[in-house]
């Protein structure tokens, strides 16, 4: 049966191709909490569907905080206005 070779070229961009879609790393804090929910449920002071229900709702409450606010300065009575008159101009 043949070996395929890959030369180091073809594996460093295969490998930045693949990382490049994945998420960044999570911050210590981050790693530290889910980490111990981890722990917890390990020893059994927790059982594992409360900590993966308290690990999920957590990650989701965090990941909508991370939304830019006020993207480019403008307000939510911009945002209306551009809305309408979209409306206005497909209508």
């Amino acid at each position: 049966m043949p070996i395929p070779y890959i030369a180091r070229d073809d594996a460093v961009g295969s490998s930045r191709e693949a990382t490049s879609r994945m998420p960044g790393m999570p911050s210590a804090k981050d790693a530290v909490f889910y980490g111990g929910l981890g722990a917890m449920a390990v020893a059994g002071a927790l059982e594992w569907p409360v900590a993966l229900a308290v690990g999920g709702a957590t990650w989701l409450l965090r990941g909508r905080k991370t939304e830019p606010r006020n993207a480019g300065g403008r307000g939510s009575a911009d945002r209306e206005t551009q809305a309408g008159e979209s409306v206005r101009q497909s209508g």
